[in-house]
């Protein structure tokens, strides 16, 4: 297992990292002192694989128990599940020094932490993510949130885990775009920090696509010491943590103007890392043959080129209310090479919307 560990504000958040360490969660829960009483909160489509294995597991260990399952999707990333979820903690009489442990995707993650970081004023938290892109971003560095009808993740707070147990076995059962969205932010790793992860992805394809998880491993393994070095560097996103954002300008946008319903968070996402690598291009920063790289590593995980059947107007609307916007002016993340990004506010109009026309349909 690797172990790792960042430092926050708030203290240490360890990652725990393995292939078929499941049966070791409890174990891991007691060394961090988060292991008296569980609240599980899961999705419909993750409660029919796992909440059964996951309950026994803990109540075996002499683990108190409970579980609540919401409906599965971004779309139920709002305030009324909080709401629901406020009221379930109340009725089972749910304490600060509990824990809540969420299972499940980015969606999961995110909803469950916000509402461990507000009831209470405060619970445990736990983070046990089975998505790909889960296990190599959304699950590490104490971001939580719900959307908001006109944009993304813009009601939230940081609140990073006691821990983050990461179990690559988990992926096996994961649908197919489901596990390609994923891939887009593992790309988005190797674009902005590490030209190594880009070539050992480039020459891993079919046993990466396959769901080799020996394969895997290693790549989800670096995905989360990239994530942990800049979120120690940059708790709070003051700078540096920004560039975690390659390809999401755009991205955010494509799913606020489609009711977080058409596009996975992943493909969004390729399809912004896509966008980005254009203006980048025009602006001289980054050259037409990285560019391609990108592209077609994108293209060679099936994730979408184009976001069809989506009024331009409403994604512009939807760009003005990125989280990254400082004195009004937006904020892009550029590429200058493979492995290198900068965060930019001086993108001209002209150049934003010559994207927009080529990847906006």
């Amino acid at each position: 297992m690797l172990r790792a560990s960042v430092k926050t504000l708030s203290g240490m958040h360890p990652v725990i990292v393995g292939n078929e360490i499941l049966s070791c969660l409890p174990e891991i829960l007691r060394e961090y002192d988060v292991g008296k009483r569980i609240f599980v909160i899961t999705d419909k489509n993750i409660a029919d694989l796992y909440e059964g294995t996951i309950a026994k597991i803990l109540t075996s260990a002499g683990i108190e128990t409970h579980t609540c399952v919401i409906p599965s999707g971004e779309e139920y990333k709002n305030l009324e599940q909080v709401s629901y979820l406020w009221d379930w903690l109340a009725e089972n009489r749910a304490e600060r020094k509990d824990t809540i442990l969420a299972l499940g995707g980015g969606v999961i993650g995110d909803l469950a932490g916000w509402v461990a970081a507000t009831y209470l004023r405060g619970m445990h938290l736990v983070q046990v993510p089975t998505t790909l892109l889960a296990q190599v971003d959304a699950s590490i560095g104490g971001k939580t949130g719900i959307n908001h009808p006109r944009a993304k993740n813009l009601i939230g707070s940081f609140y990073p885990p006691k821990l983050t147990f990461i179990d690559v076995s988990l992926l096996i059962s994961l649908p197919e775009r489901e596990l390609r969205s994923g891939w887009a932010e593992v790309i988005k790793y190797a674009m902005i920090y590490d030209y190594s992860l880009y070539n050992y992805i480039a020459n891993h394809l079919d046993d990466l696509k396959s769901k080799d998880i020996p394969k895997m491993l290693p790549v989800i393994s670096r995905c989360a010491e990239i994530k942990l070095d800049i979120v120690t560097k940059d708790p709070k996103e003051s700078g540096l943590r920004a560039i975690l954002n390659y390809g999401h300008t755009l991205g955010h946008a494509i799913e606020a103007a489609t009711g977080y319903s058409k596009y996975l968070h992943g493909e969004a996402v390729a399809i912004g890392m896509q966008a980005a690598g254009l203006i980048a291009k025009e602006m001289g920063l980054l050259d037409e043959e990285s560019l391609q790289l990108q592209n077609e590593l994108i293209a060679e995980f099936g994730l979408p080129r184009y976001a069809e059947g989506i009024e331009a107007a409403s994604v512009r609307e939807a760009i003005k209310l990125d989280k990254k916007i400082e004195g009004g002016k937006s904020r892009w993340i550029l590429l200058r090479a493979i492995g290198k990004a900068e965060i930019r506010s001086d993108v001209p109009l002209d150049i934003v919307e010559l994207a927009m026309r080529e990847y906006i349909r």
